[in-house]
């Protein structure tokens, strides 16, 4: 028998190794934890003027739930709207067109079917979505 392989070194890493397998059968994976995806909301009030909230004559507005809103949010500037009236520019914000091209022309107008919003493309990512107003 070869001296460097003793009989107590085999039994010893017989042991060991039938140690690790019956350890990793009992060791069972785990599912992967998918990234928490971040909150969404849109909020776009039509009668509120942004310098009334948050520029220098904020201090007369008491709007306490905005205000903490927009303290835990991305909050934007500056916006540019496609068209005056609330309808038509809702309805290129939602399809990405513009309103003479998705027939939403006037505040009675209907953003058609045929156009894919970006809300059900949000739902078919597993984001639950809401509209209010």
């Amino acid at each position: 028998m070869n001296s460097d392989f003793s009989r107590r070194h085999f039994i010893r890493t017989t042991a060991l190794g039938s140690a690790g397998v019956a350890l990793a059968a009992r060791i069972r994976a785990q599912p992967a934890k998918r990234p928490r995806k971040p909150n969404l909301i849109v909020f776009l009030p039509d009668q509120l003027r942004a310098d009334t909230v948050f520029g220098e004559s904020a201090s007369a507005v008491h709007a306490p739930n905005i205000h903490k809103l927009a303290s835990q949010s991305t909050v934007f500037e500056r916006a540019y709207v496609t068209h005056p009236i609330c309808a038509p520019s809702r309805s290129s914000l939602m399809s990405g067109t513009w309103p003479h091209l998705n027939g939403c022309t006037n505040n009675k107008g209907v953003l058609p079917r045929k156009f894919l919003c970006f809300p059900e493309m949000l739902a078919d990512s597993d984001y639950r979505t809401g509209y209010f107003g």
